[in-house]
């Protein structure tokens, strides 16, 4: 932020002073006469000020959506986000592997794109959306980390919810509640990797 004042403070200083004699700086007001009494400079003025305006609503009503659709859904967008790599990954190895002498050969045929893809590409690549579709639904699973940073503990899923001993069958979450007594049982202690594949999981 001090930066970016900065610079404006020292024009806003400039723009008081003029050259006088022997290159003395005067102090006049020269400049803001003729901005706001010059038709060229207003209208300068008035577009930079309407351009400015229409920018901020049109970022009002777009970010607007946009944060309460995160806020709402961070979860599912943090899960997406960084999920959604693998799936590409899936899919493209096995694109790779399509030969693309059948697509040529039913367009040759009269076949149109949209018909190839769904009669010849898709088809053929459904083993790579399979294999993605398991990573990213176990990865998903065991993703505890994204999902009580992003959640706030308002998304409980099995790994944010591991049931204690017997003494005490209600989950961590509920004691931390008051819904079950303290120290009427204690947490099982399960490695980070049972719940979070390769130890890493989507976080």
């Amino acid at each position: 932020m001090l930066f970016f004042l900065l610079p404006l403070a020292e024009n806003g200083l400039q723009s008081l002073y003029l050259s006088g004699a022997a290159g003395k700086p005067v102090f006049s007001l020269d400049y803001y006469v003729r901005l706001f009494t010059d038709g060229y400079y207003l209208g300068v003025l008035f577009r930079m000020i309407w351009v400015s305006l229409l920018a901020t609503i049109i970022c009002i009503l777009i970010g607007y959506p946009v944060a309460y659709f995160m806020v709402r859904y961070a979860v599912i967008i943090g899960l997406v986000h960084v999920l959604v790599p693998l799936m590409v990954i899936s899919i493209a190895a096995v694109l790779k592997s399509v030969d693309t002498r059948l697509e040529e050969a039913a367009e040759l045929l009269g076949a149109s794109r949209w018909r190839t893809f769904l009669e010849i590409t898709l088809p053929l690549s459904l083993d790579g959306i399979a294999t993605g579709a398991i990573v990213v639904f176990m990865l998903a699973n065991g993703s505890f980390l994204t999902m009580l940073l992003l959640g706030g503990g308002s998304v409980v899923t099995l790994p944010l919810d591991l049931p204690t001993v017997p003494a005490c069958p209600e989950s961590r979450l509920r004691r931390r509640h008051g819904q079950c007594p303290a120290g009427s049982g204690r947490d099982l202690a399960v490695p980070p990797v049972a719940t979070d594949p390769a130890g890493w999981g989507a976080s």
